[in-house]
């Protein structure tokens, strides 16, 4: 489907800047959604000085794909990024309308710090300004640095892109916690050096936490923090087995805050269904640009639900992947109880991330992820069966449910004339070249 703009009316008079912060590997790892160990105190602020979505979820549980479908509110099969964009041989083509170009078009001085990780270069995709430090305090001090220097007659649009909380785990200079206490995840088999990672992971999300904290404090000295909109989110699930590369909630489940004083009511949650799809439209809904969108978006507005109006953004969302490191196509319909996951090459065992190969959490559960069964079809009841273990795609109780969601996941792919449709998905040249890098196996 191409994609048209409206014809392009004046923007509204008055607009926020717009503050994006997004991190790597989070999931909902943040002290304010609970079950956690994570101490992020400046993120708890946030979200009690605004909204808190419950049920957010990326679009693809990797970090390339799933950032795209925020930038261009079109899941992956319609955008095209379907694997990683590192060394740049798989890249978001600038030719898809996205958040910045749009953004520029209303008006808006565009700047970008740090991770970017959706193409080589950022000014392809519109950015006024771009500086790629590295290490989540570097990143703070340069997206302070620059946005000191921005156009004083133009609103900001930053977008500030951290590497934490990407393997390797280097917490140095933040407290660490005791791993007894630590809270282990109950989709991971608990173990001594499992819980000794998770001590290096929350240090490293409590790192994450400071850098963002030192950004808002810099808003709040400049007297910008009344009239920014403040966004925090992250590509997808943690990395650790049964989350990130796959499509269990655990790989999926991503953390969405958002302040925006006098607009947001404080300490809102957001309990409707959400995609990062929906991050486009939505955004542009809430400066009042929505004559801006493109056509044909996957993206819902969710913005009246964050302002205080109903839930009324989503029955579903859907999620996909394609190729990481591995080729293992999958794609999933999951509506608010039950999901369906449809495995495009069943066999047994389940790929594993190369970064997650790293984890203790992997040797520990070793030879059940080897014979993780992965028929064509997963159904899971997510009230009853939470941590998606009991499969009951083929179960004549649930037959007809089975029927409908199969239904529902096959138009979706018809509509977006998704390539899987067609057989094996053929990568860009080169992309072998960095998988033979990544290429390894479960730990003996």
């Amino acid at each position: 489907m191409t994609l048209t703009s409206h014809h392009l009316p004046r923007p509204a008079q008055h607009q926020p800047n717009v503050l994006l912060l997004h991190c790597h590997d989070l999931g909902r790892m943040v002290g304010c959604y609970g079950g956690n160990s994570a101490q992020t105190p400046h993120l708890d602020a946030l979200a009690a000085q605004g909204a808190l979505f419950d049920q957010h979820f990326a679009c693809a549980p990797q970090g390339s794909p799933s950032r795209a479908g925020m930038y261009t509110g079109l899941h992956p099969n319609r955008h095209g990024l379907m694997g990683l964009s590192n060394e740049g041989i798989w890249n978001l083509s600038p030719e898809h309308p996205n958040l910045v170009t749009v953004m520029r078009t209303i008006g808006y001085w565009s700047l970008q710090v740090g991770v970017f990780h959706i193409g080589v270069e950022p000014f392809n995709y519109g950015f006024d300004e771009s500086l790629r430090p590295h290490g989540a305090d570097e990143i703070a001090l340069a997206a302070i640095h620059g946005l000191e220097k921005r156009p004083r007659d133009r609103r900001f649009f930053a977008v500030v892109g951290f590497f934490e909380a990407h393997r390797p785990y280097q917490p140095q200079g933040v407290p660490l916690q005791d791993p007894e206490t630590i809270l282990v995840p109950p989709y991971l088999v608990d173990c001594p050096e499992g819980r000794e990672e998770l001590v290096r992971f929350f240090g490293e999300v409590n790192r994450l936490d400071c850098a963002v904290g030192r950004i808002l404090q810099w808003l709040d000295a400049q007297g910008l923090a009344s009239d920014t909109l403040v966004i925090f989110t992250t590509d997808h699930g943690i990395a650790m087995p049964l989350a990130k590369g796959t499509l269990y909630d655990p790989g999926l489940e991503t953390a969405l805050i958002m302040r925006w004083p006098g607009m947001i009511p404080e300490g809102r949650r957001v309990e409707c269904l959400t995609s990062n799809v929906d991050f486009f439209p939505s955004l542009l809904s809430a400066i009042e640009a929505q004559d801006f969108l493109p056509f044909g978006l996957d993206g819902k507005d969710f913005w009246p639900a964050v302002v205080g109006g109903a839930c009324q953004a989503r029955t579903q969302i859907f999620a996909e992947i394609t190729w990481h490191d591995f080729y293992q196509p999958m794609r999933c319909i999951r509506t608010e109880t039950h999901k369906l996951i449809r495995n495009f090459t069943p066999g047994v065992g389940l790929s594993i991330p190369s970064d997650v190969l790293l984890s203790p959490f992997t040797r520990a559960n070793r030879e059940a992820l080897r014979n993780w069964p992965r028929p064509e079809y997963e159904l899971y009841d997510l009230e009853r069966d939470p941590l998606e273990r009991h499969n009951l795609a083929g179960q004549p109780e649930v037959a007809a449910l089975e029927k409908d969601l199969r239904a529902r996941l096959q138009r979706r792919l018809e509509y977006a004339n998704d390539p899987i449709l067609q057989g094996y998905v053929q990568p860009p040249a080169g992309y072998e070249r960095i998988l033979e890098k990544w290429r390894g196996g479960l730990p003996e």
